[in-house]
């Protein structure tokens, strides 16, 4: 092993076996006392079997918390182990999800029993309210080809162009969750500042049809339409760097509704059809109360229960907590 940085302590372990790939992390925090004096020792985390480890050539780059590290140091795996880019790990998300917690220590384990595709630790994913209803609007990208998915510009298409620019991340694709102003308002200013093509279910297109109406229901002018370039149905995969985009058309909010399901992340961005405690609401043109249930239960209530739920508003939830407090759904 090229050896235990002093300051930032932290000890991998690599086991390559029949085609098996385990990474154990044992991540300290700064202020661990037993482990920032000078010259000491990490404590490893104990193995379920006994393996020869062998060396790793690459050097950890200094980090501050705990969870910068866990991102600083697959980064380094990605980048110094070529053998490693083209392994999947069923719960690598868990990694941003791994709290800054100082002054304490953590091990993680992370296994897969097969090498798979390559897996992105570093996707981006930025959650913008938007406009007056503040719609959450999500800015997917790739840290490896610098490519984004933008779903749901509803509004204030300068900050969303603010959060690309940080990142340096270009737009492949402008993705429609349904033709509600609050969701679709800002396509036209993002397809013309970034020429990508936007995606939304055909079965919206009359609802977009009624933008004007929708914008005097708000009192709010009413935005520029912009053409939709290619329609998103079910079963439809847009691709960003490893992550697949998988579109599920879960009608009932409107006729045109979509979910975008994301394996890799385990994650589900719902627009307006599953909220926390609540669901898409069935009384505007286009809705129907008995089609949501059906899309919520055949769709989306099948995911895993730990898969994180981005819906159109509000707080973040999961399928889980949903199946066992949402009261829409009992």
């Amino acid at each position: 092993m090229y050896g235990l940085l002093k300051k930032d302590p932290m000890r991998v372990f690599q086991d390559v076996q029949s085609e098996r790939l385990r990474i154990w992390l044992a991540v300290v925090s700064r202020d661990q006392d037993a482990c920032i004096e000078e010259g000491s020792n990490c404590p490893a985390p104990a193995l379920p079997e006994a393996s020869p480890f062998g060396d790793l050539t690459f050097k950890l780059a200094p980090v501050q918390t705990l969870a910068t590290g866990c991102c600083v140091l697959v980064s380094q795996l990605l980048k110094h182990s070529p053998q490693l880019g083209n392994l999947g790990f069923r719960r690598a998300s868990v990694l941003r999800r791994i709290p800054v917690a100082l002054g304490r220590s953590l091990f993680c384990c992370f296994c897969h029993d097969s090498i798979v595709s390559s897996y992105n630790w570093h996707m981006i994913h930025a959650i913008l309210p938007v406009g007056m209803l503040q719609c959450n609007c999500s800015v997917l990208g790739d840290e490896s080809s610098r490519e984004a998915i933008v779903v749901d510009p509803g509004d204030n298409i300068d900050q969303i162009l603010l959060i690309l620019a940080h990142h340096e991340l270009r737009v492949k694709a402008i993705v429609i969750t349904h033709a509600h102003i609050d969701h679709i308002g800002g396509a036209q200013k993002l397809k013309a500042a970034t020429g990508a093509p936007v995606y939304m279910n055909e079965d919206d297109a009359p609802l977009y049809d009624t933008l004007e109406m929708q914008a005097g229901w708000l009192g709010i002018p009413t935005p520029a339409r912009t053409e939709i370039d290619s329609p998103l149905r079910d079963g439809d995969t847009l691709r960003l760097g490893p992550a697949e985009l998988h579109a599920l058309h879960t009608p009932g909010h409107t006729q045109g509704s979509v979910s975008l399901w994301i394996p890799l992340e385990n994650k589900l961005i719902a627009g307006d059809t599953l909220f926390r405690d609540s669901i898409g609401r069935t009384d505007l043109p286009g809705g129907d109360s008995r089609k949501i249930l059906r899309s919520i239960h055949e769709k989306l209530m099948t995911l895993p229960e730990d898969a994180v739920v981005i819906p159109g508003h509000g707080q973040s939830t999961t399928i889980g907590r949903e199946k066992r407090f949402n009261p829409f759904l009992r």
